[in-house]
């Protein structure tokens, strides 16, 4: 009786994960369903709806600003990260671009760098465009300029 008792014990257990699991799945179908029939956006696509706001804004402030970024090497942050490892100098311009994300912004702000002098691009929560002009000096990155648009 007891090792019946014991088995019966176990096959609800098995019983009630199995459900659990499976209505997972089916709430899982249920809501990738609803994504792609409402058409929702997702992190993806949200991600290249900013960098396409971020290459026409980054051209307006180019232009308004009247700097050649010929030469100049692109960064956002993603690529900065990975390069902090290798490159000590590469964490001063996370710490700048962090500072920039803390005070508010719209979109990435974009960096480029040439040798020991850069650039950051961003827009500010209030929409205005924003040039920081940045010098490296002791592998550290300061920020020479700021000038509003």
């Amino acid at each position: 009786m007891d090792v019946h008792h014991l088995s019966q014990k176990r096959l609800r257990l098995l019983m009630i994960v199995g459900f659990i699991l499976f209505g997972i799945c089916v709430a899982r179908i249920g809501y990738m369903k609803l994504i792609y029939d409402k058409r929702l956006p997702v992190m993806a696509q949200l991600d290249g709806a900013i960098e396409v706001m971020n290459t026409g804004m980054i051209d307006r402030v180019q232009t308004h600003f009247n700097i050649n970024l010929d030469g100049y090497d692109a960064f956002g942050i993603d690529e900065l990260i990975p390069l902090a490892k290798e490159n000590p100098s590469a964490l001063s311009l996370i710490e700048q671009m962090d500072k920039i994300y803390q005070e508010g912004c719209i979109g990435k702000p974009a960096a480029y760098v040439l040798d020991h002098k850069g650039y950051i691009f961003y827009r500010d929560a209030h929409g205005k465009n924003i040039l920081l002009t940045l010098k490296e000096q002791q592998k550290e990155w300061h920020v020479i300029t700021k000038k509003t648009a």
